[in-house]
């Protein structure tokens, strides 16, 4: 693989995302089989199982068909390992052995630390110094760490070790290939292309979804022109839900256009640094409310502001006089005609009197 790329190869955020589809990548998973078991071994192990995938942290299973001569190899990469990270560990390395019938082997990835109490009870692997052992009798037939100290005394060797190249990728704090200290490495080079597709696989979704959003809105919208023509009561329930429908799929096209537009950011903590968010700054790492509530608040503010103003004399509430108004102001544009928005308050009303 040559070390001379026409573009530097960038990586953007999405750090758990890269990590796991680099996990996923059929020649890391060969690295780590052979490097864990042994050469040949990486031939009876199947493709990694998403059941087992952990959807919040970074941890991979790999599963052989014969479990007892090749046991099943759990990979975590992990921030800090502390005893309630162990904790976990444990109970997921349960659940493999209840499932499989064999204790399996573990391997992880630190990418800040180990807690002190941890690393004093963990000796250098004789064969792979790299490696830090913790007895694990009887939850894993073997547990192991790599960390960036782990690691230090072989970042010299030249190709480097590719279960060495995978924690030095990992702990890397460098966006583009051309800024890391062993570009020139084939196991660099090839994670850097790895997430790189991962990214621009990432980014197909993301448009095919925001072209599906703005084809359903401009059918919905087409749809909704057709029912105001012939007016009767069930065609205005089905404009309000069409309505709401089109106001939900602007939200999340707006969502995902913020999320898409994102410029590129190194995706990898580093152990001198805070652990870098995996979500965009533009977007609140909890979710945020549908962009159709927030105006949807505003538009039933606005109509009981508008009740409470009416004089003695108008004590029946004038929908048309009110949706003009609100129309007037920058309100109500989600609903086509005072009637639409009359059901869709009294809606909200009645929920709201459901939910005190």
């Amino acid at each position: 693989m040559s070390s001379h790329s026409r573009e530097p190869i960038t990586l953007p955020y999405k750090a758990d995302l890269v990590k796991k589809q680099v996990l996923l990548n059929h020649e890391v998973k060969n690295y780590i089989i052979t490097q864990l078991i042994g050469t040949g071994a990486e031939q009876w192990y199947r493709p990694p199982l998403t059941e087992w995938v952990d959807l919040e942290g970074t941890q991979i299973l790999y599963v052989a068909d014969d479990v007892h001569n090749y046991p099943p190899i759990v990979i975590k990469i992990q921030e800090i390992v502390d005893e309630q990270f162990l904790h976990d560990t444990v109970s997921f390395c349960e659940k493999i052995n209840q499932r499989y019938g064999a204790a399996p082997i573990i391997l992880i990835f630190t990418i800040n630390r180990i807690q002190d109490e941890i690393v004093l009870k963990t000796t250098r692997d004789p064969i792979d110094p790299f490696l830090l052992n913790l007895s694990s009798f009887p939850w894993a037939n073997k547990c192991m760490f790599i960390t960036k100290d782990s690691i230090q005394n072989h970042l010299s060797q030249k190709p480097l070790i590719p279960i060495v190249a995978l924690e030095a990728f990992f702990i890397s704090q460098k966006a583009s290939i051309h800024s890391h200290s062993h570009k020139d490495d084939p196991t660099v080079q090839l994670l850097y292309r790895v997430s790189k597709d991962v990214m621009v696989a990432e980014n197909t979704m993301t448009n095919d979804f925001l072209s599906l959003c703005d084809e359903l809105e401009t059918k919905l919208g087409n749809g909704m022109k057709e029912l105001v023509e012939t007016s009767s009561n069930t065609n205005k329930r089905t404009i309000d839900c069409l309505n709401e429908s089109t106001e939900l799929l602007k939200s999340y096209r707006i969502k995902y256009t913020l999320n898409n537009s994102e410029p590129a950011s190194p995706i990898l903590s580093s152990p001198s640094m805070s652990p870098i968010s995996t979500t965009p700054a533009t977007i609140p790492a909890t979710t945020p409310a549908p962009i159709s509530s927030i105006r949807n608040s505003q538009n039933w503010e606005f109509v009981a502001k508008y009740q409470q103003s009416l004089d003695d004399d108008e004590k029946r509430m004038n929908w048309k006089k009110c949706f003009a108004e609100g129309r007037r102001q920058g309100l109500f544009s989600n609903y086509s005609q005072p009637a639409s928005l009359k059901n869709a308050y009294q809606r909200y009303n009645r929920q709201r009197r459901m939910e005190s």
